[in-house]
């Protein structure tokens, strides 16, 4: 029964279920369920129960009672008409009498042109089916009659209960309209006898008993009225008792279960076999407490549908824990009486499979090899994604195609599919492969064959490309001249910072001093000056600022591409920032150009690990850089806490923007983004700065990056985390 899939039982619930049209549909969807879900190549459903004569070609298999399962056709089976079946190529066959109770209603005949098709739990299975089908048939055929004589409602007995009064003559002298739905009485002439194969005085005496009539089995109840008058009540339980026969038959089952629920799904009662392994722990449960937030969400929705259709049913899964053992079930609900009958499977087997189905279809797409799936004729079913960059065809041209078009000698590929036909293994086979633009790749393939639960075998081969192991070195030898060649690269670029770093201390030396006795001249230490004096002194102070900032930024970087600056980590508190004299300066020159400044720190930002001065000097690079490209407009820093364990700083500027061109170099050394748009053009920097200032924050372990519109405005950003690890 593990074989049962949802879509079986779900369909031949559908056909238990809704009404049909006639029968033939009623037969075809139920052979279509069978194949879909089996594979079986030919399916005959004969119905017995509809001929007077049974046909001598099933009296056999009917007076044996027996499931004949021949899994190798010959002239010598005992069943007749499979030797006919044998001539047209069949390998295989199986053959099901349905009987209710004792009555045969048909004969199913399977064919397969495998050998070994049929085993006895994928019978069984078919089996149950065709009894519940039988059922639902010789159950609808009662409803149509019931039907055709709905028209004779007796107002004197106005119940759906079979009621009748028969008199000491066996005549029935009142009956009501469920009596003439369930009987034909008129064409027994209102005989009791006729009807019930009992006289008056064989009734007399029955109090609630059991009796068989066409097939149907009543309960029946008898009050008497007077010597001459009895009345008599009749229920059908026809229903009642297959239900109790198909409990039977689930009870000596391992994997299915039937539940009955009432109106509020409370689990009212539960086959046997479940109960073994539950310890009846869910009785009186709700059924929805068994299921997960997921399930039970989805099992609500269709709730209502349930409620209002009765032909509809609510299906799905259940991941249980009972007696500390994992069960997965698939289950379906349908209505039954006054309440709800419920259809458990144990999947536990069929997912356990499906997960390593799964497992297998991972590692499949996942190794660097090459993988093909075929058939047993040799057509590729399957393949991963490493396939296409070697042989140049895409999964779905693969798909169905010949495995020996991608083989340039067939004959290695014959010889290995039959060696492991025969439980072979093949490994490290050389071949040759042909690629879609035929091209030859040399390879060596290890091949195994798949055989699954309904005997069909597929092959699975894995490809080796011989070519990867030279490709595999010729770029190791590559990664290796890679090396030594960045070993060079850091030998000529530790040379060229060493000399930046002494160049830059040498000129630092002369200009302090020129610096300052420009300063001593500016204050008149030797002697007044004219006021056009003052101006050429003033350049020459200014000039020498610029360039001992030039210099303490070649330093910076050429210290930085070294890994030779330390960061001085201590406590800061961001709020202390805006009151030095740098930042105050900076706000000097941002009211020198007319624009607005302004600092904000929110109100819950701590104290964070980090050096203050190289964090000054962030701030005065990026609000240095905001007011070279801002005319007109502000100025901002916003500092916030951006989580538990960052800090992020916003420097916003409404000038010029940075064009799309300069976006992706913006922080390369020595790159000076354009400053077209600008009224006042200030003097070239050294590129450096953004360079400088992305390193600091780097070494920081914090992150900086920017946002701009050209003609808007640019917004510079950088997150440090609160705690240095």
């Amino acid at each position: 029964m593990n074989e049962i899939s949802d879509n079986f039982i779900n369909n031949i619930l559908k056909i238990i279920n809704n009404p049909i049209e006639n029968e033939e549909n009623l037969e075809n969807n139920f052979i279509r369920i069978i194949r879909q879900n089996f594979g079986i190549d030919e399916i005959i459903l004969n119905n017995i129960y509809k001929k007077e004569n049974i046909d001598q070609e099933y009296s056999f298999i009917i007076n044996s009672r027996q499931i004949l399962i021949d899994n190798e056709l010959s002239e010598y089976s005992v069943f007749p008409k499979a030797i006919e079946y044998k001539n047209r190529g069949y390998k295989s066959c199986a053959v099901i009498p349905v009987f209710i109770y004792t009555k045969p209603i048909m004969v199913i005949e399977l064919f397969s042109y495998q050998k070994n098709k049929f085993d006895e739990k994928n019978i069984n299975a078919i089996n149950l089916a065709s009894f519940v089908l039988s059922l639902s048939i010789v159950y609808k055929q009662m409803i149509k009659r019931v039907d055709k004589l709905g028209n004779y409602f007796n107002i004197a007995f106005n119940s759906e209960v079979l009621q009748m009064i028969v008199n000491s003559d066996n005549l029935i002298i009142k009956a009501n309209k469920a009596v003439t739905n369930e009987f034909d009485i008129e064409k027994f002439n209102n005989n009791i006898s006729n009807v019930l194969n009992k006289s008056f005085n064989e009734l007399s005496n029955l109090s609630y008993a059991k009796i068989k009539i066409n097939n149907n089995i009543y309960k029946i109840n008898t009050n008497k009225l007077n010597n001459n008058l009895i009345y008599l009540t009749l229920y059908n339980n026809t229903n009642l008792e297959v239900l109790n026969k198909l409990i039977d038959t689930v009870q000596t089952s391992n994997d299915v279960f039937v539940m009955f629920l009432d109106n509020d799904f409370i689990i009212k009662e539960i086959t046997q076999n479940f109960d073994k392994l539950s310890g009846k722990l869910i009785l009186g449960k709700s059924f929805e407490d068994l299921m997960d937030g997921a399930q039970r969400t989805e099992f609500l929705q269709k709730i209502s549908e349930l409620k209002e259709d009765k032909s509809a049913n609510v299906n799905g899964n259940l991941d249980l824990i009972i007696n500390e053992k994992p069960l997965y079930l698939k289950f379906a609900i349908a209505r039954y009486f006054n309440g709800y009958i419920t259809i458990l499977i144990d999947a536990t087997a069929e997912k356990y499979i499906h997960n390593i189905k799964q497992d297998f279809d991972e590692f499949i797409n996942n190794t660097s090899d090459l993988v093909l799936i075929i058939d047993e004729l040799g057509y590729i079913k399957n393949s991963n994604m490493c396939v296409e960059p070697v042989l140049k065809y895409n999964q779905k041209e693969l798909i169905g195609m010949d495995i020996k078009k991608i083989y340039e000698n067939s004959e290695v590929l014959d010889r290995d599919i039959a060696f492991a036909r025969n439980n072979g293994k093949i490994d490290n086979s050389y071949i040759t492969l042909i690629t879609k633009d035929d091209k030859k790749i040399a390879a060596i393939h290890f091949l195994r064959m798949l055989k699954f639960i309904d005997n069909s075998i597929n092959y699975i081969i894995l490809i080796k490309e011989l070519e990867t192991k030279r490709l595999i070195d010729e770029q190791e030898d590559l990664i290796r001249d890679q090396k030594n060649q960045i070993k060079r690269l850091f030998s000529t670029s530790e040379l060229k910072s060493q000399f930046i770093y002494n160049i830059s201390h040498e000129l630092k030396t002369p200009l302090t001093n020129i610096k300052g006795f420009s300063k001593l001249l500016y204050t008149n230490e030797f002697g007044e000056l004219n006021n056009e004096q003052k101006e050429y002194v003033k350049t020459i102070l200014d000039e020498t600022d610029r360039l001992m900032l030039i210099i303490q930024q070649v330093l910076d970087a050429s210290k930085l591409d070294a890994n030779k600056i330390k960061l001085d980590i201590k406590e800061i508190d961001l709020n202390s920032f805006y009151g030095t004299s740098t930042i105050k300066s900076l706000e000097e020159a941002v009211a020198a150009k007319n624009l607005q400044f302004n600092w904000k720190v929110d109100y819950d930002v701590p104290k964070i690990d980090a050096d203050p001065n190289r964090l000054m000097q962030v701030f005065v690079n990026l609000i240095g850089n905001a007011l070279k490209f801002t005319e007109k407009g502000s100025i901002s820093v916003h500092i916030f806490k951006k989580n538990k364990r960052k800090i992020e700083c916003n420097i916003i500027d409404t000038g010029i923007g940075i064009s799309d061109e300069d976006k992706h170099k913006i922080f390369k050394k020595f790159y000076q983004a354009t400053k077209k748009g600008l009224v006042k053009q200030d003097g070239a920097g050294t590129g450096l700065g953004l360079a400088i200032t992305k390193d600091i924050i780097n070494m920081h372990k914090g992150k900086i990056s920017f946002e701009s519109n050209e003609k808007k405005g640019t917004t510079f950003w950088f997150t440090l985390p609160i705690k240095q690890k």
